[in-house]
């Protein structure tokens, strides 16, 4: 079968030592057959050793004839599957051996279920028996309709019994699902369970001197590999009981007893890194069951030496292991997952979409595991087993398992696990990954341990929750939402995060995500409220903030964007506050009111919102003013407020909105726009040095008003331009003389007039202005006679009139190269990210090009303080030579 191909110029990361290669002539026995070999090899050697118990491979081997001899007394020859309830230790060893040497398969179900549970459990999977300690056997006696033995009080031979058992017998039933309804049971053979050993024992070299953790419950499918990988190559078991030690006392306890090799999931293992114990006999650690992220691994790498490994892998109860990827202290993790790994022996792994297709490097996609080593299915699920186990196509003998399991091939080859199919939810529409969630929540300074969820109390109103446990003190919401936003997309940001002392886990210590408690109706993380209501209406405001927002308390003084609200309750705190006052309130009052007690005053005050050419915002102190022309033409630049105060109180910042027309209502050109920002400009600062910044049409128009001010002789410290594309450069540099007349045949005849005067009036600013003026003049006129709605005439509605105002700007614009420094800022996700810098390049002295989270609106609205942090540094640039006063 093939495999994706790894890099071989990877560090390849393998145990040393020496061992005995798990040989493929034992697939065709039993799993008896190879302990009993054992035995047979080293009688005397530790098979087990329990806080109160070691016991030999031989007094292994007559404990489990004893269980064995026991049940074939009460039930005859075993005819269906056998339930045991242990918690682990000794007995549950030995209760599993015996069974098997029953020649029956065995059922380990969980020693904390209620008896009446038990009972339907047992219905729904047919037992013939039940086995348990004196405690659960008293419990359970008359309970369940089966014969129940009690194992401490058996009294039997301890000779080995006759059995038929062949190698592609069931070994075990699983129950890998049913806490309520009926249970789901993964039936496996003898066979299978074997070259699981084989892929374990060989990539691992697990030889007779380890001493191999079994912490786990029986219950829990992990624990199938580590008993058999021991007992089957002669090596020792150590069980630990979790419920009644604890984790804290995992670090000492394997220092006792020299353990070689530890297995657990994550969280366990994050026991050992924080202790003082010395570890120093470990070689292999195992991490599977649960995703390990990059603190894992540098938490490994610090506290182990050069002599231990830990491996990273995925397995299913229903294929066993299916990849590993091992790290030592050499080894360089890549950000994002941790991956994987590498392919094994027989398990060939794919990824495929909802098609059934595969996917190409870098893409996401189910896992698929092609082997002729998988389970036989579900017991008594026909259904179940038919939706995912399916024949291989073409290649008889084969059979496909689909995991459920989402993963991504990186170029290396090399598998990253992204979870499971069914745990990525929808956000507004848009798949939420919430393992590169949790794995960006993790990096951020002061984090230890988080996970995520989407939060849906009511249809409709979902957001995105982070859970966080902290490792030192977290930062505010704010701030970790902004370095977020530099490292996911916007709608993988979470709306509220939420401080724990520690995350919800299963038994076996998974994270149990349907555990993770609502989020609370408080404030955000880190923030204290800022100032109380004073005034009645302003405490009418607060209830109604408070009831919107589903956070508490709220001060006057708080700001909308900063407690999580989006444009939806926006618009229903409006509608509230109309109720409240009985008439109707402008639109507008959000842009004076951010905060209640600003909102209080415009609404007591009812003050019109300023039409004037400059609008004053937030800020203050000594230094100079930001001039910012926010291009927002649609809503007002509303924005503009949560920039003020992105920005901080020691920066005044000046909002210049667009003036798109003339005194007699005349279009006006970027250069025409410029001056008369210029006009206003120098009433609130009559001498320079100036900043300037500008966002879309708006960093066109400020790049205008600097060349403006350099030319009256005015020194322009800052211009910096937000996601500003000059269309006719952009056309020239993207698709040159040959491109042009391709690229303006494949669109409308108004984009091709309206790209090919572009060109010309590039060509004009060659050759002078007045031929290419008169060759587009007429054409103009002679479309506009023919066919008047389609160029030059533009609609009534004020929209598309501020639209084609815009658009006549755009091409009619001209270009030219600036005498100064600018600094471009554009979002990673805006489709023209990538050319940018080439439309830019050579139209100042200097460029400095620097990229912003987000696209072309989010990185103004969502990722405000992204921008913020980047105009600051400009600001501060400016500053550091003397010359920003």
């Amino acid at each position: 079968m093939t495999e994706h191909p790894s890099n071989s110029a990877r560090i390849r990361v393998r145990p040393t030592n020496a061992f005995e290669a798990f040989p493929r002539s034992a697939l065709e026995g039993t799993l008896v057959d190879r302990f009993e070999e054992r035995v047979r090899r080293h009688p005397r050697r530790a098979a087990i050793i329990d806080a109160g118990r070691l016991l030999s491979f031989a007094e292994l081997d007559r404990e489990a004839n004893r269980v064995a001899n026991a049940l074939l007394r009460v039930s005859g020859p075993v005819q269906g599957p056998v339930g045991l309830c242990f918690p682990q230790g000794w007995r549950s060893l030995v209760a599993t051996i015996g069974v098997l040497k029953a020649g029956a398969a065995y059922v380990p179900f969980d020693h904390r279920l209620e008896p009446d549970r038990l009972r339907g459990l047992a219905a729904s999977l047919g037992i013939v028996a039940l086995i348990a300690d004196a405690e659960r056997a008293a419990a359970f006696e008359g309970v369940v309709p089966v014969p129940v033995i009690d194992a401490d009080a058996i009294d039997a031979p301890g000779t080995s019994p006759d059995r038929s058992t062949g190698p592609g017998d069931p070994a075990y039933v699983f129950i890998t699902s049913g806490s309520t309804g009926p249970a789901k049971g993964v039936v496996d053979t003898h066979r299978n369970v074997l070259h699981n050993v084989l892929r374990y024992t060989n990539s691992l070299h697990i030889c007779g001197s380890d001493r191999l953790s079994l912490i786990q419950a029986p219950s829990f499918s992990a624990t199938v590999s580590t008993t058999f990988c021991g007992l089957l190559n002669g090596a020792t078991l150590l069980p630990f009981d979790l419920d009644r030690e604890g984790a804290h006392a995992l670090p000492r306890w394997l220092a006792e007893r020299d353990a070689t090799m530890f297995h657990s999931v994550p969280a366990l293992f994050r026991h050992l890194l924080t202790a003082d114990e010395p570890l120093d006999r470990l070689r292999v650690i195992r991490l599977e069951g649960d995703r390990a992220t990059q603190g894992d691994i540098e938490g490994f790498q610090r506290r182990f030496g050069r002599g231990c490994i830990l491996v990273n892998g995925l397995g299913a109860t229903e294929c066993g292991l299916i990849r590993q990827f091992f790290v030592d202290h050499r080894v360089q993790v890549p950000a994002g997952p941790v991956p994987i790994g590498e392919a094994v022996d027989d398990m060939e792994v794919m990824l495929l979409d909802s098609q059934r297709r595969r996917v190409n490097d870098g893409e996401v996609g189910e896992i698929v595991v092609r082997s002729s080593f998988l389970a036989l299915g579900y017991h008594g699920r026909p259904d179940l087993t038919a939706a995912v186990f399916s024949a291989a196509p073409d290649q008889p003998g084969l059979r496909d398992y689909r995991t459920g399991d989402l993963g991504r091939f990186g170029a290396d080859g090399i598998l990253e696990f992204l979870g499971r199919v069914h745990d990525q939810p929808r956000l507004a529409g848009v798949p939420i990954d919430l393992a590169a969630v949790e794995t960006a929540l993790e990096a951020l300074p002061g984090v230890d341990q988080a996970a995520a969820l989407i939060y849906e109390p009511s249809v409709g109103a979902a957001s995105l929750v982070a859970y966080l446990v902290p490792a030192a003190t977290l930062p505010s919401s704010a701030d970790m939402r902004a370095l977020l936003a530099a490292r996911l997309p916007s709608d993988h940001v979470p709306h509220a995060f939420v401080p724990m002392d520690r995350l919800p886990r299963t038994v076996n210590g998974k994270l149990d995500r349907g555990a993770l408690p609502d989020p609370p109706r408080t404030r955000p993380h880190g923030a204290p409220p800022a100032a109380r209501a004073g005034t009645l209406l302003e405490h009418e405001l607060v209830a109604i903030w408070e009831e919107v927002l589903s956070t508490r308390p709220i001060g006057v003084r708080d700001h909308f964007v900063d407690l999580g609200g989006t444009s939806l309750q926006a618009f229903e705190i409006l509608q509230r506050v109309e109720r409240m006052l009985e008439r109707s309130v402008r639109p507008s009052v959000l842009l004076d009111g951010a905060t209640i007690e600003r909102l209080a005053a415009s609404l007591q005050n009812d003050v019109a919102v300023l039409d004037g050419v400059l609008l004053p915002a937030e800020g203050g102190g000594e230094a100079g003013p930001l001039f910012f022309l926010h291009g927002d033409y649609l809503s007002g630049g509303t924005y503009c407020l949560r920039l003020a105060r992105a920005l901080g109180p020691g920066r005044p910042l000046h909002v210049l909105p667009p003036v798109l027309r003339g005194e007699a209502g005349e279009p006006l050109s970027y250069e025409a726009m410029a001056g008369r920002h210029l006009v206003a400009l120098r009433k609130a600062r009559p001498r320079g040095p100036y900043l300037l910044a500008g966002n879309c049409n708006g960093g066109i128009v400020a790049l205008e008003v600097a060349r403006l001010l350099v030319r009256d002789g005015e020194r322009v410290e800052l211009l910096a331009v937000i996601t500003a594309s000059m269309l006719n450069r952009r056309w020239s540099t993207r698709y040159g003389p040959i491109g042009l007349a391709g690229a303006v045949m494949r669109r409308g005849p108004v984009a091709r007039f309206d790209h090919f005067r572009a060109w010309v009036l590039r060509w004009d600013s060659r050759t002078g202005p007045e031929r290419g003026r008169a060759l587009l003049g007429a054409i103009h006129r002679t479309i506009a006679r023919r066919t008047p709605k389609a160029v030059g005439r533009p609609a009534e509605d004020p929209f598309k009139a501020s639209r084609h105002v815009l658009r006549t700007a755009d091409r009619d614009y001209r270009p030219r190269p600036y005498e100064g420094r600018v600094v471009v800022l554009w979002p990673r996700e805006d489709p023209e990210f990538a050319q940018a810098p080439r439309w830019w390049d050579g139209m100042a002295r200097e460029v400095d090009f620097r990229p912003l989270p987000g696209n072309h609106v989010t990185c103004i609205i969502e990722h405000v303080d992204a921008l913020a942090f980047e105009l600051r540094a400009c600001l501060e640039g400016a500053a550091a030579r003397g010359l920003d006063k």
